[in-house]
């Protein structure tokens, strides 16, 4: 819900227009705060056929966003930083 945050955003993006009215319906956005964007990550992907001649393979790794690593030394210092960092 946007006013459980300190800084609310000004801007919140979602992949799908049912999304766009949960968060207008149950967390408070306007409609101009929320922008229906897709899935980028995935929208190349869903496109992308392998051939013989394009064989070579490539893992997407996409962290999500944790409000409580905010500093750059709470992030060094998290779990969440060294399970990605492992990899």
């Amino acid at each position: 819900h946007r006013f459980f945050y300190q800084y609310p955003f000004h801007i919140v993006c979602v992949s799908s227009v049912y999304e766009k009215k949960m968060m207008m319906d149950h967390f408070g956005y306007k409609e101009s705060e929320v922008k229906v964007t897709g899935l980028s990550r995935f929208d190349h992907l869903a496109n992308f056929k392998t051939t013989d001649d394009n064989r070579d393979r490539e893992i997407l790794i996409m962290p999500t966003w944790r409000e409580w690593l905010n500093t750059e030394e709470t992030f060094l210092k998290s779990d969440y930083y060294e399970k990605y960092i492992s990899i």
